[in-house]
């Protein structure tokens, strides 16, 4: 599952996109966040060019499980994993070439 955006549809979901990919990008958003609503068109253009990283959107009514458990306290924000790991994190609207650095980071490591 690759190059395309995922919208996460339980916490049980994203457990397993986290547990089945190697490199995830998960946001954790909100319908009612205009952050969000600007970061979403960077994250998909991000999701096409990085086709080996799986970009996942979990809305905080979708995904309160792990919000809680990896300490979310603003939204967006996005966390980066590595092998199940969570190896950086992002919070906030950047634009796209803040948030590829992350993505850079991410695939070279």
């Amino acid at each position: 599952m690759t190059g395309a955006l995922v919208i996460a549809t339980s916490d049980a979901h994203v457990a397993s996109l986290i547990q089945d990919n190697p490199l995830v990008a998960l946001e954790f958003t909100a319908t009612w966040c205009g952050p969000c609503a600007v970061l979403l068109p960077v994250l998909t253009t991000l999701a096409d060019d990085y086709p080996q990283v799986v970009v996942v959107k979990a809305d905080e009514t979708v995904s309160f499980g792990h919000a809680t458990s990896y300490q979310v306290m603003g939204f967006p924000t996005v966390l980066f994993f590595r092998d199940g790991e969570v190896v950086d994190r992002m919070v906030g609207a950047k634009p796209k070439g803040a948030v590829a650095k992350y993505f850079d980071a991410l695939v070279s490591a």
